[in-house]
């Protein structure tokens, strides 16, 4: 199930609403539009057979894994063959058993600096393959 929605705000503000339910997961997006930087708040949440499984296969003790796994978690992880790309987002988040809570932004010069890599990619993004973006005027 998807729910979408907006509203218009004064200063010509828009607020994108997004809603997306899946299989115990639901999704909530709100992104702010029209601001100097980009803004988005995402909520997700599980339920309790999406996240520790089905109740009758479920190993005691699951809850307290997930917390430890949680308290040691590795940070921030890229998964890239560009050893230096550029930062798109910025952010903060909040990770909780069968909750997470992320709040993210994005400004014009770092969408710049990723146009800019990706019309004439690094050694690295050309080796794999990456070859620099046509722009047609």
């Amino acid at each position: 199930m998807k729910n979408h929605s907006y509203w218009r705000l004064p200063g010509g503000v828009i607020v994108d609403f997004q809603r997306h339910h899946t299989d115990g997961i639901t999704a909530r997006t709100f992104s702010f539009l029209g601001l100097p930087i980009g803004l988005c708040v995402t909520a997700l949440s599980w339920t309790r057979e999406a996240y520790y499984g089905v109740r009758a296969q479920r190993p005691p003790g699951a809850w307290k894994r997930t917390v430890t796994a949680v308290l040691h978690g590795t940070g921030r992880v890229m998964s890239s063959y560009c050893p230096d790309p550029p930062k798109i987002w910025g952010g903060l988040a909040l990770a909780l058993p069968r909750f997470n809570l992320v709040l993210g932004w994005q400004t014009h010069a770092w969408l710049q600096k990723a146009d800019a890599h990706a019309l004439q990619p690094c050694e690295a993004c050309a080796a794999a393959g990456l070859r620099g973006i046509v722009r047609e005027t």
